[in-house]
């Protein structure tokens, strides 16, 4: 298991360098490569949901991690995606969320670790940590809307040329 989010994460990195190293993606590449990291970021964050279902004692800290670092990986592969041009703003919203996810991935491995170590005061911390990140990620639903409208617009005029 180990071995094959690695390699998928991978994956994902080098796909994303690849397609920014030639410019401004298309916007059917920004959208297949966006769709293809919140996947990777939700199957990453998954792996680490299943572990809190877990005995304390069996779950192994190496895993936890690497699992973050995967849902990590995953939303920098997007934030270093070259957006088309008419979205440049809007993308840059976009990685200003991304940034907040990505806190609150390092939240969800601190969350883990408290779980380990059935340490109930810093998971209280750590919910109240998670709910001000929640609330400041709300103002970039609406980002995250617009893009997807802009994009299957974009989308649509690529395929009438």
């Amino acid at each position: 298991m180990k071995k094959g989010i690695f390699v998928k994460g991978f994956a994902v990195v080098l796909t994303a360098s690849m397609l920014t190293g030639c410019g401004a993606l298309s916007a059917e590449e920004y959208k297949e490569a966006v769709e293809d990291a919140m996947e990777d970021y939700q199957d990453a964050m998954s792996d680490l949901t299943t572990m809190l279902y877990e005995d304390e004692d069996d779950i192994d800290k190496g895993d936890a991690k690497e699992a973050v670092e995967e849902a990590k990986a995953a939303l920098k592969s997007i934030k270093s995606l070259s957006a088309p041009k008419e979205i440049k703003d809007e993308h840059k919203e976009f990685c200003e969320g991304l940034d907040i996810m990505i806190k609150m991935t390092d939240l969800s491995y601190d969350a883990v670790l408290a779980y380990i170590d059935e340490d109930e005061d810093k998971m209280e911390d750590l919910q109240d940590e998670v709910m001000e990140l929640q609330e400041d990620a709300e103002e970039y639903t609406e980002v995250l809307s617009e893009i997807g409208e802009k994009i299957d617009e974009l989308i649509e005029e690529e395929e009438d040329d």
